[in-house]
């Protein structure tokens, strides 16, 4: 038995081989059994300037399709620039991260997945256009590009992580296409120049301090498809002037608009149960608001600190606070 499972093991092994090569100044990992390469870090070499990532390479005579770029493969390297192939599908977690001379980055059509932390702290990096075939963009992908003035999110994008645009502080504004499922906690964090932020039509939840500290955001609609939003997520939008709820909302969370001061008007869906504690404090120009009967429950101090409010009315219009 153990003659056979042992020539059973020889018989495999030729198959599932990989071998590290150098071509052109770039690493890869070949892997024979399916002729596909992954681009990966070398220990005592160092990348530099401008990278062009191939769709193929050829080695001893044989093709092989670059499809995937490893974990931390250019990680706290001096890369100027760089072009993805069209056979990459896969950008491996922290591949770019902390490369802060990288200015630019073309994302070629096949890449579906950007990973955990792929370009944070890409400090130089300016613009973003994410292909329609990406459907993934992880958890802290661009957190810190702290020169990100635009960012394009392609439109089959689902799902957004958490930190994905973490404190990309002079990004100015961004458009959440109808695919993407949820927007994750702290997704545009202190994103103080953001001044318009577009919901697309299937989000169904934004996450905690989703938005918070983004100073300069004047105006949010929130569509019909959103049911939850999440506590604090818009806490300290100073300069928001208005908001309208979709009537899919069912609760807005604890301090979802605290010292939002800017508010004005608000318009609150006739889905909503419940508004959570502290949810409207210290929004000093908001005058008024109409509460829908579908309200059950008011947090506490929800409306604390409105300097500027003189009633409260519920549905069909009975004031519960009055001021003199």
């Amino acid at each position: 038995m153990k003659k056979i499972y042992l020539l059973f093991l020889l018989a495999v092994l030729p198959l599932v081989t990989s071998a590290q090569v150098e071509i052109n100044g770039i690493y890869y990992n070949l892997e024979s059994y399916n002729h596909t390469a992954t681009v990966t870090s070398h220990s005592y070499c160092h990348y530099s300037g401008r990278i062009i990532i191939p769709a193929n390479i050829t080695y001893n005579g044989a093709t092989y399709k670059v499809t995937s770029i490893d974990s931390r493969a250019f990680y706290f390297e001096d890369v100027t620039s760089v072009s993805i192939g069209s056979n990459v599908k896969y950008i491996g977690s922290e591949a770019f991260y902390l490369c802060e001379s990288l200015t630019s980055v073309t994302i070629g059509n096949s890449v579906t997945d950007i990973d955990y932390g792929a370009f944070n702290r890409c400090t130089g990096l300016k613009k973003v256009t994410i292909p329609s075939s990406v459907k993934y963009i992880g958890d802290e992908a661009f957190r810190n590009c702290s020169a990100l003035t635009s960012v394009t999110i392609g439109k089959n994008v689902t799902y957004i992580g958490s930190r994905a645009f973490y404190d990309c502080r002079v990004l100015e504004s961004v458009i959440i296409p109808d695919s993407v499922k949820s927007i994750g906690d702290y997704t545009f964090w202190n994103c103080r120049n953001l001044t318009s932020a577009t919901i697309g039509e299937s989000v169904k939840s934004i996450g905690y301090r989703a938005f918070q500290y983004c100073s300069s955001l004047e105006t949010v609609t929130i569509p019909n498809s959103v049911y939850s939003i999440g506590d604090e997520a818009f806490i300290g939008c100073s300069s928001l002037t208005s908001v309208t709820i979709g009537n899919g909302v069912t609760y807005i969370g604890d301090s979802a608009f605290e010292g939002c001061k800017g508010i004005e008007s608000f318009v609150i869906g006739n889905g909503v149960r419940s508004l959570g504690n502290r949810s409207f404090y210290q929004c000093s120009n908001l005058e008024s608001l109409t509460i829908p009967n579908s309200v059950e429950s008011i947090g506490k101090s929800a409306f604390y600190n409105c300097s500027s409010m003189t009633s409260i009315s519920i549905g069909n219009g009975k004031k519960i606070l009055k001021k003199k």
